[in-house]
């Protein structure tokens, strides 16, 4: 059986398949097959080809790993857990003395928990920071993937819950003059409110 002739994709019909891919032409019988053909030349079944050899040399490149945060609800056990953990315990120290914890402890974890649920938190103070701290953190991803597009932006959050006003900032390279202008009108803002 004769082999077919490999066909060559120069490097502008890739970053054309690139840009269909990244569209959504991500399997065989997309819409978006016909279009890509039409604009590399190539033929409909030498694209559904690349398409699966993209996803394979994709799928095979080592991703970057990402910081995983632990952030459970409140319960007396994650109390516990925060306060073994603060001291500069571990998971193994954890292991078997909840269970060997007496029950006045116990009933001390349970009433700060029930105490901070009726305060309208679900979550402890730490865990309160690690999730507000997670969350600022996908903001930055999604600010850098933004400005990849050509979109510059800014956001500004405060935390209510602070005595001080601690303002947090995440912003596109580009927006130091969009960052001003909001910080302008935040000013403005608390000068009226103080009226």
């Amino acid at each position: 059986m004769a082999q077919r002739e490999r066909t060559c994709i120069n490097d502008e019909q890739k970053e054309t398949l690139k840009t269909f891919f990244k569209d959504g032409m991500t399997r065989v019988g997309s819409e978006l097959i016909p279009r890509a053909a039409s604009a590399t030349g190539l033929d409909t079944s030498v694209i559904e080809n690349w398409i699966g050899n993209y996803k394979r040399k994709a799928s095979s490149e080592p991703r970057p790993s990402k910081a995983k945060v632990h952030v459970r609800e409140l319960s007396p056990y994650n109390l516990f857990c925060r306060d073994v953990l603060s001291n500069k315990g571990t998971m193994n120290d954890i292991k078997g003395r909840w269970a060997t914890l007496g029950e006045d402890a116990k009933k001390k974890y349970s009433e700060e928990a029930a105490a901070l649920r009726a305060s309208g938190q679900a979550l402890s103070p730490e865990m309160r920071d690690a999730r507000i701290k997670m969350h600022l953190k996908k903001l930055k991803l999604e600010v850098s993937k933004l400005e990849d597009l050509g979109v510059e932006t800014a956001i500004l959050s405060f935390d209510r819950q602070r005595s001080s006003l601690e303002v947090y900032e995440v912003s596109s390279k580009g927006a130091t003059d969009l960052k001003s202008i909001i910080l302008y009108m935040l000013c403005l803002l608390g000068l009226q409110s103080a009226l």
